[in-house]
C-alpha cells in the first residue's frame, strides 16, 4: 500500500516574518513540524493513540535547503 501525500498551504502570520520581510527559519522547521503531526495523525497514529501506548515521534535528523525567501504573502505548499 503506497502512502498518498499529504498537502498543506499554511497562513502565514506577521509574527513568522523576519526583519528582512522573509519567513523566519524557526517557522519554516514548525510548519515541516506540523506537517509531520498530520501525516501520522491520517495514517492513524493520532496523539491520542500515541498518550495511550506512551510512545511518540522521534526525529534523529532535520535538514532543510533553502532556495528562496518567502514572503508573508506567498502561498506555500507543505
Amino acid at each position: 500500500m503506497a502512502i498518498q501525500p499529504v498537502r498543506s498551504q499554511p497562513h502565514l502570520r506577521c509574527s513568522d516574518i523576519d526583519a528582512n520581510f522573509h519567513l523566519r527559519h524557526s517557522v519554516y522547521y514548525d510548519l515541516c513540524a506540523q506537517q509531520r503531526m498530520e501525516l501520522l495523525h491520517s495514517s492513524g497514529a493520532t496523539m491520542g493513540l500515541m498518550q495511550e501506548h506512551a510512545f511518540g515521534p522521534i526525529i534523529f535528523r532535520e535538514e532543510c535547503m533553502f532556495r528562496h525567501e518567502i514572503k508573508l504573502v506567498d502561498t506555500i505548499d507543505l
